[in-house]
């Protein structure tokens, strides 16, 4: 089975948008900058209301924007870098991702990077929408499209990691 699809900046500006917890450490550091951002906000508010001192205002502010970054907007940063450093390695602006799945392993392939990863190290497959993400261990995944697939389909291909999965 083959999923083929096209990595352009315009996907890659979609992946940016979407979010995903899977693993318990981007669930803890979700949480741990989640309540940083609220301590330095209810830090902010107290050092307000009791005319604090401007250290503590600005410590508390920078502690704000740090926390609203690494929630909200350092996927786009990150994703931005990736894609740039892809297309500079790559020498192209758009290139081709394949996922095959033999019997042995599954083989992405990036333009012409070859990666090979083993069905016994897969932690989770997620679906949504059009999109299943293959999840390995470090929160790391392959992203399939469902109608990508020009070999097989992704019925069939869930079925056969089901089955390598159990060996």
């Amino acid at each position: 089975m083959k999923n083929e699809y096209i990595i352009n900046k315009q996907r890659v500006k979609e992946w940016s948008k979407e979010y995903h917890l899977h693993d318990k450490t981007s669930i803890r550091k979700f949480v741990a900058w989640f309540v940083i951002g609220c301590v330095g906000l209810l830090a902010l508010i107290v050092s307000i209301t009791s005319n604090g001192n401007w250290l503590y205002i600005c410590s508390s502010v920078v502690l704000v924007l740090t926390a609203i970054y690494q929630l909200v907007f350092s996927r786009f940063t990150s994703w931005r870098i990736r894609y740039k450093a892809c297309a500079h390695h790559y020498g192209v602006p758009e290139w081709i991702r394949t996922h095959e799945f033999t019997e042995e392993e599954i083989i992405l392939t990036d333009h012409t990077f070859v990666t090979d990863y083993q069905y016994g190290d897969i932690e989770a497959i997620t679906e949504k929408g059009n999109t299943v993400m293959i999840w390995f261990p470090n929160n790391y995944a392959l992203r399939l499209y469902k109608d990508a697939f020009v070999e097989g389909s992704w019925e069939a291909c869930k079925e056969f990691i089901s089955q390598k999965r159990r060996k």
